[in-house]
Formats: C-alpha cells, structure tokens, sequence
C-alpha cells in the first residue's frame, strides 16, 4: 500500500507542476491563492497562520503576490502597523485558472473511476485523514 501512496505523491508533485507552470508560479504562491478567497481582507499574520509559515516567510511570499499584482496589502485602519490583503482582480483571475486546472484533472479521474468508485474513494480518503 505505501508503493501506491508514493505513487499517488508522485501523481500529485506531476498536477502541482504542471498547475505551477501554467499558472507561472511558485508553490507557495499557488497555495496562497487557494487558502484566499474571493472579498476576503486578513491580516498578514493570518495569512501566514494559515499557511502554516513564519510571519518573515509569509511576508516573503505576500511580497511577491503584492509584486506579482495578485494581492494588494492596505494599512490597517485601527492600526497602522497592521497590514491586511486581499486578492486583486488578477489574482480572482489566477485563481479561477488554478481552480479551473485543478477541476479538469478531478474530472479526468471521475471518468475513469466512475461516480460510485469516484464516491468510495473519496470516503476512503477522508477516512484515513480523519485518523491523523
């Protein structure tokens, strides 16, 4: 069972890759654009929480979104030091087009595994991840 979920792994670093390359960015910068969504405004600390990152390695990865014009970073009203984002227009866009990619291969494989695999599958999985 451990050869196939390393093969699975493998399956899944080949969609992140080709998710990466057609989106012209970093992993981090894609996972980025899944953990947002669309009128959401957080803090930068949020952010990183939520990407599991240090606060200096969030601010890293906000700075190139920022750079890239996929977020846009405001001051905080009720404090200045605060800084909170949100996703532009563009980084909607970016967004929509990694969904978009990610939604064509779960299609792939609902065709080839059927509706009722399709649904066993996704029980099993959430099964095993329920026990982590």
């Amino acid at each position: 069972m451990l050869e196939l979920v390393k093969s699975l792994r493998q399956l899944c670093f080949s969609l992140e890759r080709e998710v990466r390359r057609e989106a012209g960015l970093t992993q981090a910068q894609v996972l980025s654009l899944l953990n947002l969504k669309a009128d959401e405004v957080i803090s930068c600390q949020e952010f990183s929480q939520r990407m599991d990152l240090s606060f200096s390695r969030g601010s890293r990865v906000i700075d190139a979104l920022v750079r890239k014009g996929l977020i846009s970073r405001t001051s905080s009203r009720a404090d200045r030091r605060c800084k909170r984002i949100k996703l532009t227009k563009k980084g909607l866009e970016v967004q929509k087009k990694v969904h978009q990619i990610l939604a064509r291969q779960e299609e792939h494989w609902r065709e080839k595994l059927g509706k009722e695999k399709t649904a066993r599958l996704t029980e099993y999985i959430r099964q095993i991840l329920v026990e982590k």
